[in-house]
């Protein structure tokens, strides 16, 4: 008994005998003497080849199938993206696929995850728009700054462009940051002081205060950040810091005072949590307590001092003849007749310091 096998010229057929592989028949008209024969078909139209025991047939039969097959096999620490036409498949670890030859063009590219996760340029321009499993692209935008993550760890900096990396079997992550602002916020910004002192070198200002110390960061002449004591900070590069030490300068200079108290609104709203500021005006006097001792008296003007490690306190008296007026007080006059008495009365303060009060 014959049997007749017809294989479509989209088509490509399996040929078995008693469920043994014999051979890959093209398009074409078959004949077989025996009952035991089987054709499995494969519209080549669809190129990935799903064909059952490919290792078992691999092993036994790869001189026969890699005519017909392009077969890939990656290792525990291989991927593999896989170009079928324009379409694109992606290869996880640890795998054996096959995809017909001939009717649409394939080729294989095998990526080692133990020398890199990133794939090259040629492949993320190729790949743009197309979701594939086991891959993640990321856009870093021209102002701005990529930090890569693997496993939570830090890896490098990204400059703007395309990217795409491999992410089976471990986490791949991109925080993007702002090159506009010049003080963002910087993830895990004590881990990246510590381990990647390189990244900060290239990219970054840092300041690192002592217990004496302030800081105030400047970014085109404009105040951006004022920073307390023992505080730690990373900014872009072309930030400007000026660090004063406060168990030397307490007071703020004339120059500091029009800056942070008399400047932009803005800036005051950054210092005010960090000074005292008393203002006196013309013909008043101010005095100045510290640790609740009296220190000075205080010119007409705006003075300011730095908080840290300190109470500072100040009272503001006017200099100028005060008047006091006593009304309606009702005495008796030495021959018992009532009288109504208004009292009008000057002073002026001449020395208001403790001193003067001695």
């Amino acid at each position: 008994m014959w049997k007749t096998f017809y294989i479509k010229p989209h088509e490509i057929g399996v040929l078995y005998h008693r469920s043994d592989f014999k051979k890959i028949l093209t398009p074409g008209t078959y004949f077989y003497l025996g009952v035991n024969w089987q054709v499995k078909t494969y519209d080549l139209n669809y190129p990935e080849a799903n064909i059952e025991n490919l290792e078992l047939l691999w092993r036994n039969h790869s001189e026969e199938l890699q005519r017909h097959l392009l077969v890939v096999r990656t290792a525990f620490n291989q991927a593999a993206l896989v170009r079928c036409g324009q379409t694109w498949v992606s290869v996880a670890p640890n795998q054996l696929v096959a995809f017909w030859r001939g009717f649409i063009e394939v080729e294989s590219h095998v990526f080692n995850l133990n020398e890199s996760l990133e794939l090259p340029a040629e492949f993320v321009q190729q790949l743009r728009g197309i979701y594939l499993s086991g891959i993640q692209t990321f856009q870093v935008s021209e102002h701005e700054i990529g930090l890569l993550y693997v496993q939570n760890n830090f890896v490098r900096p990204l400059e703007p462009g395309e990217y795409a990396f491999w992410d089976v079997n471990r986490s791949v992550a991109v925080k993007t940051l702002s090159r506009i602002l010049p003080n963002p916020e910087f993830p895990l910004e004590d881990a990246l002081i510590q381990r990647h002192p390189e990244f900060v070198a290239a990219y970054c200002e840092i300041v690192q205060l002592q217990n004496h110390q302030v800081a105030i960061a400047r970014y085109q002449g404009k105040v951006i950040s004022i920073l307390p004591p023992c505080s730690r900070k990373l900014f872009w590069r072309g930030v400007e810091v000026e660090v004063i030490d406060i168990s030397t300068e307490t007071k703020l200079s004339s120059r500091l005072v029009t800056e942070l108290v008399s400047g932009l609104p803005e800036t005051l709203v950054l210092s005010r949590n960090f000074l005292h500021i008393c203002e006196v005006r013309p013909q008043n006097i101010g005095l100045l307590y510290i640790n609740q001792e009296f220190q000075t008296q205080l010119q007409p003007g705006k003075h300011a001092w730095w908080l840290f490690g300190r109470s500072l306190q100040t009272e503001v008296f006017d200099l100028r003849q005060q008047t006091l007026e006593v009304s309606g007080q009702d005495i008796l006059s030495k021959d018992k007749v009532p009288l109504r008495l208004n009292l009008t009365a000057g002073y002026r303060i001449v020395d208001p310091s403790p001193r003067g009060m001695d």
